[in-house]
């Protein structure tokens, strides 16, 4: 996704999305792609310097960021009552990639990993990753395939002894799947 400010383009990616209003201000609840516990600390090293949102297609001035027990609450220039908070329940919050600061070795934003291409040492593909799911103790990676017109799912734990190597620039994440896992048909939910 491209915007354009200022006559720059710039990528952004997706944070969360809108999942109510708070108060009756304008403000709203932005359930950010993250563990609840990482929220404060999201807020702090990420994104305290924010100066703008996308919600869908439309940039808002932020005001204030602060946390509310799992989601941000999110203060804007534009908004002034709930209901226009309210209008904005569903919506994909964005921010150009440029203003997420960099990880430490080993560490990856969630975006820099769905879409990945799976393999196994040997090089076999194995699939794709399609989201990930936060357990507490360690995330896991959803990987879809296509085997002869049936859509299967792998639920690989993101763990050192499976995750073997991640080449950003390719996309292409190598890992050693444990004895016992294997793809089951994904059921429409």
């Amino acid at each position: 996704m491209q915007s354009s400010k200022e006559g720059e383009h710039r990528t952004r990616v997706n944070i969360g999305s809108v999942v109510g209003a708070h108060g009756v201000k304008g403000e709203f609840k932005l359930l950010p792609d993250l563990p609840k516990e990482d929220i404060a600390d999201f807020i702090e090293t990420t994104v305290s310097g924010l100066n703008s949102v996308f919600v869908g297609n439309r940039e808002l001035t932020v005001k204030s960021l602060r946390p509310h027990k799992s989601v941000i609450i999110v203060k804007t220039v534009e908004l002034k009552d709930r209901n226009e908070a309210e209008a904005l329940v569903g919506s994909v919050v964005s921010v150009p990639r440029d203003v997420l600061g960099e990880l430490p070795d080993g560490q990856y934003y969630g975006f820099e990993i769905i879409g990945n291409l799976i393999v196994e040492e040997n090089g076999d593909e194995v699939g794709k990753v399609c989201d990930i799911i936060s357990t507490g103790s360690n995330d896991v990676y959803v990987i879809e395939r296509d085997r002869d017109g049936v859509r299967e799912e792998l639920l690989l734990p993101a763990i050192d002894e499976v995750l073997l190597e991640m080449d950003k620039e390719n996309s292409v994440i190598t890992v050693r799947i444990p004895d016992g896992l294997s793809f089951n048909p994904k059921t429409n939910k």
